[in-house]
């Protein structure tokens, strides 16, 4: 064989084996651990909320047909910022497998693009936890007063001796105390609303 052939086949081998190395490449991961921290953020929020949303309900009584679909329909799964989130990220990381170079010089659009992305998602997370901490502490201060003026009035009607205006009394804080929760759950439920009309 030549030196001409053998040179060129040197090289052949050498180009086969770069193509076989960017091919096995790992695709660089710069944002996935991100996207995972912001699902689990959503996760933690959505959880705590629907959680607070059963307490709540629960508090204003077996009669009570409350309902908001709003928060019943409420899935981490369902916000569409976060699913752009994960397929940017996807696409940037695809960029980057063959260059080098920092994301924001090898492939700026795409990192630019996913950088818009995240900043809306920390956006709707922020508002998601701020929903979560309203739940929270309605759950913490109204449904004991609530729980607690139930039992006060069912321990009158088993007391002999109450009167009328005590009993009527202790009724009526009742019911006040359930129209308060009903009040701040329709709040929440409302600004649940809000937040999936701004998730686009």
């Amino acid at each position: 064989m030549s030196k001409a052939k053998q040179a060129w086949l040197g090289i052949g081998v050498i180009a086969a084996a770069v193509v076989v190395l960017v091919l096995v490449l790992p695709k660089k991961d710069i944002c996935t651990d991100t996207i995972r921290g912001f699902t689990e953020s959503a996760n933690s929020s959505v959880g705590v909320i629907l959680s607070g949303y059963t307490s709540l309900k629960g508090a204003l009584g077996t009669e009570s047909s409350y309902k908001a679909p709003e928060i019943e329909k409420l899935d981490s799964a369902n916000f569409a910022v976060l699913r752009s989130c994960d397929v940017s990220c996807r696409i940037l990381s695809e960029c980057l497998r063959f260059t080098f170079r920092a994301p924001s010089v090898a492939c700026p659009q795409e990192y630019a693009d996913l950088m818009d992305k995240q900043k809306r998602a920390e956006g709707v997370l922020l508002r998601l936890a701020s929903l979560a901490k309203q739940v929270d502490d309605a759950k913490a201060q109204v449904v004991p007063k609530v729980q607690k003026a139930r039992e006060e009035v069912q321990e009158l009607e088993k007391t002999p001796g109450a009167t009328g205006a005590r009993l009527a009394q202790a009724v009526a804080v009742q019911k006040k105390l359930e129209e308060d929760l009903s009040v701040r759950l329709g709040q929440i439920a409302l600004d649940v609303s809000e937040l999936g009309k701004t998730d686009k």
